[in-house]
């Protein structure tokens, strides 16, 4: 493996978890956040103690510098999806030169292509990859064993390298070219743990859960193929791996959102629990209805999600859901 440099554009739990990943690996990674007092800390103290119990690795270090980080030979962005065109397109941008170009952010955009990839690729008049897959920060960090999924425009020898060069023996990376099928699945499985969040508060059990995620798992199919990505790509690591992880992982920051959401009855003070962090999933979901619509699919679980978030009482969602007729299995 040739050590790279590795630029990292976002400072939030996942951009320090797969930043000390990719340093373990023998990488030379910096890390971008937009505050100077927070790279003081950060460089300074050489932990993050809700990342890695460790300190970080001597390759791994952090700066307000935008110019720094794109003086790197591949880029990786961990920004919130809400968030990342705007700070690519002020800070970022005029920096692209011939570096590769991967975003990291589950989530689906308003306004346009849904797709982060293609409006990152049309911002900067280069090619991005999408890297997804079934992974919490701290376990990435502690090199637990983890695969993921790289979702590149054209599978080519290149690509193929990039792989290689990210992966490592506790990080296994596979390869596809389903960039629209990966990203869809990353946002609804978000979608999706919101729903098992809710199943939490309301005690609903392990049955309940179960075909929560199956007839999940179907909506999800049934979109991803609509929308012109492959089938097989719910069944695996975009999909079905991180639907699992997501809707059980303690960790999960929308499944803790549909269980607060239970708890506190809105969504302003569900939103308080999850100390300014954000949950993917609360922003998906309308942009994913409407995706549906374009394909004249229906979504009830996603549509049920959507109820929520606008303050339907719980048990009243619920009932709508059940009361649905159930046909073939699809």
């Amino acid at each position: 493996m040739h050590s790279q440099k590795i630029g990292i554009v976002g400072s939030g739990n996942w951009g320090i978890g797969l930043g000390i990943a990719f340093a373990l690996s023998g990488h030379q990674v910096i890390i971008w956040t937009r505050s100077e007092e927070k790279v003081k800390l950060l460089n300074d103290s050489r932990s993050h103690p809700l990342i890695s119990p460790q300190a970080f690795p001597k390759t791994l270090s952090f700066s307000a510098s935008p110019d720094e980080i794109m003086d790197s030979s591949v880029i990786v962005s961990a920004l919130p999806s809400q968030v990342t065109l705007s700070v690519w397109e002020k800070s970022f941008v005029g920096l692209v030169a011939n570096q590769t170009l991967i975003h990291s952010t589950k989530g689906l955009l308003s306004d346009g292509s849904p797709y982060i990839s293609e409006r990152l690729s049309k911002l900067t008049q280069k090619p991005w990859s999408f890297l997804t897959g079934p992974t919490f920060a701290d376990e990435v960090a502690r090199q637990l064993p983890s695969a993921m999924v790289l979702a590149v425009p054209q599978l080519t020898e290149d690509y193929a390298n990039l792989r290689t060069i990210l992966s490592s023996k506790f990080l296994r990376i596979y390869l596809t070219d389903d960039l629209i099928g990966t990203q869809i699945c990353s946002a609804l499985k978000n979608i999706l743990a919101i729903a098992s969040g809710v199943l939490d508060g309301l005690e609903l059990g392990h049955n309940t859960r179960a075909a929560l995620m199956t007839r999940g798992l179907a909506e999800m199919t049934r979109l991803v193929r609509s929308a012109g990505g492959k089938s097989e790509t719910a069944y695996g690591l975009a999909g079905m791996g991180d639907l699992l992880l997501t809707s059980t992982g303690p960790q999960s920051r929308n499944r803790k959102l549909g269980r607060e959401l239970v708890r506190t009855g809105n969504l302003h003070d569900a939103q308080k629990t999850l100390n300014g962090e954000v949950a993917e999933g609360q922003y998906a979901t309308e942009i994913a209805l409407k995706l549906a619509l374009t394909h004249n699919l229906e979504m009830p679980i996603t549509e049920a999600v959507h109820h929520l978030l606008s303050g339907r009482k719980p048990d009243d969602v619920m009932k709508i859901l059940l009361a649905r007729p159930a046909g073939l299995e699809s």
